[in-house]
């Protein structure tokens, strides 16, 4: 019925959201951490520095 079609909306609106700040969390992070990540795959220090 229409109840359903209200709760699927309200659980789409939901999961976008969530991904949303997630993403925008986990982006900070990587930006922040990224010499340090680079690292972990890359013994070369000229890569830290581009």
């Amino acid at each position: 019925g229409a109840r359903l079609r209200e709760r699927l909306w309200r659980a789409v609106k939901l999961a976008s959201v969530g991904l949303a700040l997630f993403l925008g969390v986990a982006s900070v992070v990587l930006e922040i951490f990224a010499p340090q990540l680079i690292a972990v795959f890359n013994d070369d220090p000229d890569a830290e520095r581009t």
